[in-house]
């Protein structure tokens, strides 16, 4: 805010002017005080358009209108004079700053904070279109960035400017860059013109820029809005399917207001909380550049901010910094406490904890620097859904007792376990702030009667100020679970924190509405006693142990809680997925390693084994290639054999329709769009149910891209180029072309919004549009997978991820190999998973970050064990991991007169179905013995094995084996 000067006025209607906020085209704004001390943002008009009486009439209605809009995401219209001098208008004072300030102080915002910006601009536009308002002027400069969300400033009014004697000498009334191309063309411009603008306005938030780039020629800006398609470059691919209908050239075309804030608001939980950094706030903390505000609690602040250096930019990864209140600081004991529990907690690892990753105990103020989860709390989820359904519940109590399980075998203590300190991601809850709150306790804070952590999720020692190790955890733990599935705590709420202790102490949690089986399991947790309650490892057996037989009872109730008997779930049961995995979890002997990861030894017990539904003999093909539609309900295999491509029924793995292929060499692939292949005549699309061909064009091959677009790769043999053209999946009409790859295209692969392009030296890369992003140098002998996460390269047993959109490398890491034998790798947007002969490990695709390994064990000779080695790269999907296994063991000659003649050996070939939260074994697929090479294709209800023999090219085998029907 500037001070007032001589020329601005002191006094505007009922309000006094304190300072000058800004000036735009229509005319200043003051901060003003109303009589009731209210604080209001004034803008008076200039002079030149208060001596325009159609501006006037139209200033008049246009006030009487906004009047009547109200809502949490506006910066309400308090007051206005359309006949002063020089008219004026009055609004809440919102001191939060605008979408423009934010980006250009701090960069482009996160998609969880986007995602927030634009569901609540969605939402009032929606009501400012009920009302019969249309902002018109919608731009970053008009959006207000709060703790609670966004505020739509100066709706209504530019109507008001539009069409005067100032229009109609030429002047542009609005902001060109975010324009709509009807205003831009001087158009009537209705709701749809502000759909429009609110699509550029989250490109803007996105990416830092408008998605008609930037200039200072005006005209020029509005040609390219009229004429250009949108440079959704940078967008996330989730939020550029939304936007992209909304930048529509023909309004008609564009969803309206309500119909985007619906498709923005489905399934999505709370948003976390974020706000914009304050004019107090640090801009770096220790080597991270602060970009935001997270929340506050007892201990400190805590940021959004960024590692590496501000030439990154987006790229540059999210990370949480808490700063510590600067009482703590103060205290020598505090900080003794904080540089030994940090210690600690650096060795803590687990798919359910968030990582530390950085602390400074010696700094003014200390901090520490943890992975930043984008996700809502448990504590926002519920305050927003309401309680969690009990499948939700489970997943959670599973997680948590996990979580638990991780940090006491680290010996460290939560001792802070409370609904906001569980964040809820998107592959499962993961427990922050772990081992902090030992260094805050005991201090001369908690000497002055302050109360460390929530009462009603305390346990009965803490509450009495008692020393409480991991048994106290448990307790919360259990507190935490019951205000999952009810909403509340298990002991109420009061305004009197020692109320509250006092029923902790003495009286027996409410646990009306947990799930009965569920609360069978987490019941022994409320013991008063601390020696009375399982550990956390045993309540995550148990609860395992409910997810694989749902309705089953595993640990009678104490005395003090009398849920009422399971039901009798009655005839088959069907798990999901997450059940299946939760299910077995407990099969394997686990420890943590040297370096912090878990660690799979060896199986307590022989692994389930779970007989595949059907088994077909699959076309002589020496390998069959398998493909599914990704979430297709009806689970359709689709084969390439040697002479034709088959669709096989997933019943029973009878063929429903072959089409005849020229060559063995060729490709294919299907998704919803239709079943494409690669031939010797070119490129094919064909009906996924009937095998008809729908149409096939001379290209010689094909990557389905992330947006369903087949992108097809032609070949120049007298240029040796690359021409690369993407056609539409339905018809097979181009879409673009491009022929900027200098060198012949051997293969391809989609990550995300980018395709990778295999050359004969050189890898390239082009988003969907076609514009080549980077190239390098393509290493010796590669394979590689890609998710939206990275893209993996994989060569001479090293493996390194690539940024897609840049090429820069994020991680690399070297595996060891077998000689003759590279490792393989599988991977989603969370995990990529690598094989070796004798190891198979979880990294996060991200990060590189280990999860977890399994070592199979070596055998000693002349023992008659199975020695197993991991055979194949392996497959997954979010819950599970796939690998084949080939195991060797020898039989003895039984007779006097072989006695001397060698051990036979014997040869068993499996799959071994794994957990991807922590790599132990749920159950095995028995396979031909004779077999040793397997591919996959992993459907919604089964995956299907296809089995064969590496060294000849006879009969296969595919199997069906259910992933859904609960474990044998």
């Amino acid at each position: 805010m500037e001070p007032l000067t001589s020329n601005d006025p002191a006094q505007i209607g009922p309000y006094r002017m304190e300072g000058v906020l800004g000036a735009g085209g229509m005319g200043v704004v003051y901060l003003g005080r109303g009589p009731d001390g209210a604080r209001a943002a004034v803008k008076v008009v200039h002079g030149r358009l208060a001596a325009d009486a159609g501006f006037r009439r139209r200033f008049a209605r246009e006030i009487a209108v906004a009047r009547s809009v109200t809502g949490p995401w506006f910066a309400r219209l308090l007051d206005g004079d359309a006949d002063a001098q020089q008219p004026w208008l009055a609004t809440e004072y919102v001191d939060h700053p605008t979408l423009d300030a934010v980006v250009e102080g701090g960069g482009p915002l996160p998609l969880p904070v986007v995602g927030t910006l634009a569901r609540g601009l969605a939402d009032a536009l929606a009501h400012l279109h009920s009302q019969g308002v249309v902002h018109r002027d919608l731009k970053p400069s008009n959006v207000l960035v709060g703790d609670d969300g966004p505020r739509l400033i100066d709706f209504g009014v530019a109507r008001a400017a539009d069409a005067t004697a100032l229009t109609q000498t030429g002047m542009v009334i609005g902001t060109p860059a975010f324009m709509s191309p009807e205003q831009a063309a001087a158009a009537e411009a209705g709701p749809e013109s502000d759909v429009f603008s609110l699509a550029s306005t989250l490109v803007y938030a996105a990416t830092g820029r408008g998605p008609f780039g930037r200039t200072t020629n005006g005209l020029a800006m509005l040609r390219r809005i009229s004429d250009d398609e949108p440079d959704l470059t940078g967008v996330p691919p989730e939020l550029r399917e939304v936007l992209l209908p909304c930048l529509a050239k023909v309004p008609a075309d564009r969803p309206s207001a309500a119909e985007l804030a619906g498709k923005l608001g489905e399934g999505r939980p709370p948003a976390p909380g974020w706000s914009p950094l304050r004019e107090w706030d640090p801009s770096t903390i220790g080597p991270y550049r602060v970009v935001g505000r997270l929340g506050a609690g007892a201990m400190g602040q805590v940021y959004l901010a960024r590692a590496g250096s501000a030439e990154d930019g987006a790229d540059a990864p999210l990370v949480a910094v808490k700063v510590v209140h600067e009482p703590y600081a103060a205290d020598s004991r505090f900080r003794e406490r904080f540089a030994r529990e940090i210690a600690t907690a650096r060795a803590v690892r687990g798919p359910r904890v968030v990582e530390l990753l950085d602390a400074d105990p010696d700094a003014r103020v200390p901090w520490l620097a943890a992975e930043y989860v984008p996700g809502p709390s448990l504590e926002q989820t519920v305050g927003g859904s309401g309680a969690l359904p009990e499948p939700a519940v489970l997943d959670v109590a599973v997680g948590l007792a996990e979580a638990l399980g991780a940090l006491h075998d680290r010996g460290v203590v939560h001792r802070d376990l409370k609904p906001s300190n569980v964040l809820m991601a998107l592959d499962g809850p993961k427990l922050i702030d772990f081992g902090i709150a030992r260094a805050v306790d005991d201090t001369a804070l908690t000497h002055t009667g302050g109360v460390l952590g929530p009462p009603g999720f305390m346990s009965p020692e803490q509450a009495a100020g008692e020393d409480v190790g991991p048994a106290s955890d448990v307790f919360s733990f259990a507190s935490v679970v019951v205000f999952a599935a009810t909403g509340r705590g298990p002991f109420g709420t009061t305004g009197s924190p020692l109320a509250l202790l006092r029923r902790v102490i003495d009286d027996q949690p409410d646990t009306t509405g947990v799930p009965d089986r569920l609360l069978v399991a987490i019941a022994p947790c409320f013991a008063k006693n601390p020696a009375d309650r399982p550990t956390a490892p045993e309540v995550a057996d148990r609860l395992r142990s409910l997810a694989a037989v749902p309705g089953t009872a595993v640990l009678p109730p104490p005395t003090a809680v009398q849920p009422a008997p399971p039901p009798d779930p009655g005839g088959p049961r069907r798990i999901s997925r997450r059940a299946v995995l939760l299910g077995g979890a407990a099969a394997g002997l686990t420890a943590v390693g040297a370096a912090g990861w878990l660690v799979v030894r060896a199986a307590t017990q022989p692994p389930p084994v779970r007989e595949p539904r059907w088994s077909v003999t699959g076309p002589s093909t020496g390998g069959n290639d398998l493909r599914v539609i990704a979430d297709d309900p009806q689970d359709r295999l689709f084969v390439a054999a040697k002479d034709r491509f088959v669709a096989l029924d997933p019943d029973s793995g009878e063929t429903t329709w072959s089409y005849s292929r020229e060559r063995e060499s060729g490709a294919f692939g299907v998704n919803g769009e239709g079943f494409f292949l690669d031939d010797w005549s070119g490129v094919a699309a064909l009906d996924i149910d009937t095998g008809a061909e729908i149409w096939s064009q001379r290209y010689g091959s094909f990557v389905l891209a992330s947006n369903a677009v087949t992108l097809c790769e032609l070949y120049s043999s007298s240029e040796q180029r690359g021409i690369l053209s993407s056609v539409l999946p339905s018809t097979g009409t181009i879409w673009w072309t491009n022929a900027d790859i200098p060198e012949r295209i051997s293969s391809a692969v989609s990550s995300g919004d980018y395709i990778h392009l295999m050359g004969e030296s050189r890898i390239f890369a082009i988003d969907t549009s076609g514009k080549r992003l980077w190239e390098q140098p393509k290493p010796a002998a590669p394979s590689w997978g890609a998710s939206s996460a990275a893209l993996f390269l994989v060569s001479g047993g090293r493996v390194e991820a690539l940024n897609p959109r840049t090429g820069t490398t994020t991680w690399s890491e070297s595996f060891p190999t077998d000689p003759g034998r590279d490792i393989g790798i599988a991977c989603d947007d969370h995990s990529v998973y690598v094989a070796g002969a004798k190891s198979l490990e979880a990294r996060d695709a991200g990060t590189g970050q280990p999860r977890w390994r399994v070592e199979q064990p070596v055998v000693a000779p002349g023992s008659g064990d199975v020695e197993w080695e991991f055979r194949s790269a392996p497959a997954c999907t979010a819950d599970l991991v796939f690998v084949a296994e080939l195991g060797l063991s020898y039989i003895r000659p039984r007779t006097e007169a072989a006695r001397y003649e060698l051990p036979t050996p014997q040869y068993d070939f499996r799959v071994s179905v794994r957990s991807a939260q922590d790599g132990t074994t749920l159950w095995t697929v028995p396979l031909p013995a004779e077999h040793d090479e397997v591919t996959y294709a992993v459907a919604t209800n089964q995956v299907y094995v296809g089995s064969f023999r590496s060294f000849d090219d006879g009969t296969t085998r595919i199997h069906a084996v259910s992933v859904q029907d609960p474990i044998p």
